[in-house]
């Protein structure tokens, strides 16, 4: 599994990330996606991805052949605001205003996404309930 936020943690981290170097980030972060797909390791790309140019990013270096897989993973601006706030490593992610803005961004956005393989609703299902139906899901097919 492979996460942005960690590509942007080594340039310092979003703490005053401008949107170019954001777009940096997420280019880099495509490349690896693609360095271990081309090594035949199977690789789960952790988002958001919400425009196109996002998604071109982060697939620009999938080798030929290979079809990405979506997971939209879901919760409540208050389920996501509480768990954020649970969470010593969060930054600007625990500031209601941010995280309300995020989630505007993100629902503006949704009908222009992609269609997913699987959506999961996580203030219904726990990590593990979702885990195991993607493993079934995968290793059926």
């Amino acid at each position: 599994m492979v996460d942005l936020d960690d590509v942007v943690a080594t340039i310092g981290g979003f703490g005053g990330l401008s949107p170019e170097r954001f777009r940096d980030a997420q280019v880099v972060y495509g490349e690896l996606v693609g360095a271990w797909l081309r090594r035949g390791i199977d690789v789960i790309a952790h988002g958001p991805v919400f425009e196109p140019a996002e998604e071109r990013a982060v697939l620009h270096a999938m080798p030929a052949g290979i079809v990405p897989r979506r997971v939209r993973l879901s919760a409540t601006y208050q389920a996501a605001l509480e768990r954020a706030g649970r969470d010593p490593g969060r930054g600007v992610s625990k500031d209601p205003r941010f995280l309300r803005a995020a989630y505007a961004r993100a629902e503006s956005l949704l009908p222009g996404l992609p269609p997913a393989d699987w959506t999961f609703d996580t203030t219904a299902l726990a990590p593990r309930e979702i885990v195991d139906s993607l493993a079934a899901e995968l290793l059926r097919g």
